[in-house]
């Protein structure tokens, strides 16, 4: 699929309200709100993945010490603040700064696995890292749906303060 593929995926299911999400994607949904929020680490993940080997000269899975997994980790998270600001013109849809943080969790969850030689294409030697990483994407998915976080709200507010309260 590829870099701009996964991107676009990612930006039409950001453009379905919850009513118009296809079928396929329902069993989803069905284990829960916060599961269905971890989709975002999960998506991002993913997306992650693809931006590394796509910047990276070889087409390897570069990791997250190498210039070609910043450059992945840059570009997923300015991403995911333009899918959030998306979301934020779509009925029915939120805009989270939570769901950024779970965005670029799961990027650097992907950029920071530690598999083939430890050190070869910027990868870490140990699990820890990325270990932390699941854990901040499963925790903050759970307290997006079930706790009001402080701060979440602010770039809904910022964007609101440009373009004006109605934004929809």
């Amino acid at each position: 699929m590829g870099l701009l593929g996964w991107s676009a995926l990612i930006w039409w299911l950001s453009s379905l309200t919850p009513s118009k999400m296809p079928e396929k994607f329902a069993w989803f949904a069905a284990f829960g709100p916060a599961l269905w929020n971890f989709g975002h680490f999960v998506a991002f993940g993913l997306l992650g993945a693809f931006a590394a080997a796509a910047f990276d000269r070889g087409g390897r899975l570069a990791g997250w010490g190498s210039t070609a997994g910043k450059a992945a980790f840059a570009y997923v998270l300015a991403y995911a603040f333009v899918d959030e600001a998306h979301q934020w013109t779509i009925p029915m849809r939120s805009c989270s700064l939570a769901d950024v943080v779970v965005d670029g969790a799961g990027c650097a969850f992907v950029l920071l696995v530690p598999f083939g030689r430890a050190g070869e294409n910027g990868r870490p030697s140990g699990v820890g890292p990325a270990v932390a990483c699941l854990a901040v994407g499963v925790v903050l998915s759970w307290l997006g749906v079930t706790t009001d976080l402080p701060g979440d709200r602010w770039l809904s507010d910022a964007l609101a303060a440009f373009f004006g309260p109605s934004g929809r």
